[in-house]
């Protein structure tokens, strides 16, 4: 048995420490949703950490703008205040190289262990996607982006999977009614099959608005059309029903960045209907 077996994570402070029987309540900030810890390979972080500290500065991939620029949202405010905390968020890794190895997590979370259910929404890994550095890549640059973005005001972290009813009426008078909406009370008064589970990488907040981010990172010669593509309409999936959940996002955008640690280059993007022209082609 490994050190690493029995210990919880918190999402919300990421502290660690041994499980125990009270349930999985942080010690230390209180948070009531923790999970089972899973260590991250040491070697395969410490390959990138080091693809960080040797690698030139970040800069942007233009081919993502090229195509999207004639189907942007209306609004050229909000394009350019996301973009603007993105580039951000990448200057600081590329300044901070003494602070790279605290940016990285080092603990992810075994949704499997932690209920005992299927993964329903949750980003941790399972044992049927790829292993190895690949699948650390994308785990430790969430992290990284989680943790710069983390006291910005127009970033919103997410701890746990959304949950809502698939019946969207019957969701919103649930709401207007103020009926219990918790994880905990809908998992215990509906089927599974009449829930929806949803999780973006954090929120954009952006004039009272809550805009659901994507993130997703690609190995070398990754950053090609058809991820761009992919990553656009996995973006789509959490416009509507970010809507529907919170009713904070009227205009159905949704926000991705894409990345690639050995290319050393990034891309972000303020999406809405009007990416369907590309979608549907």
């Amino acid at each position: 048995m490994s050190q690493f077996d029995n210990l919880y994570l918190c999402p919300r402070c990421e502290h660690t420490d041994l499980l125990h029987a009270e349930g999985m309540i942080c010690d230390k900030c209180g948070f009531k949703h923790c999970f089972v810890a899973k260590h991250i390979s040491s070697s395969d972080r410490r390959y990138w950490v080091d693809i960080e500290l040797n690698g030139d500065a970040w800069r942007k991939e233009k081919r993502v703008a090229t195509m999207v620029k004639q189907h942007l949202p209306k609004d050229k405010n909000i394009t350019k205040s996301f973009e603007k905390l993105v580039s951000q968020m990448f200057a600081t890794l590329s300044t901070n190289k003494d602070q790279i190895d605290s940016y990285f997590p080092e603990f992810t979370r075994d949704y499997k262990r932690t209920t005992g259910k299927r993964n329903k929404g949750w980003k941790s890994s399972k044992p049927n996607l790829r292993q190895g550095r690949a699948a650390t890549r994308g785990l430790l640059f969430e992290g990284a982006f989680n943790r710069i973005l983390s006291e910005h005001d127009q970033f919103q972290p997410v701890f746990t999977p959304a949950i809502m009813l698939e019946d969207a009426t019957l969701w919103e008078e649930l709401k207007s009614n103020g009926e219990d909406l918790s994880e905990d009370h809908l998992e215990q008064a509906y089927d599974e099959t009449e829930l929806i589970y949803f999780e973006p990488d954090g929120w954009f907040l952006y004039e009272g608005q809550k805009i659901p981010i994507e993130f997703k990172t690609y190995g070398e010669g990754g950053l090609v059309r058809k991820n761009f593509l992919k990553g656009f309409s996995q973006s789509r999936r959490y416009a509507s029903l970010s809507d529907t959940y919170h009713g904070k996002n009227p205009n159905h955008y949704s926000a991705l960045i894409i990345c690639c640690p050995e290319e050393r280059k990034f891309a972000c993007v303020m999406l809405d209907e009007r990416i369907e022209k590309i979608l549907g082609s």
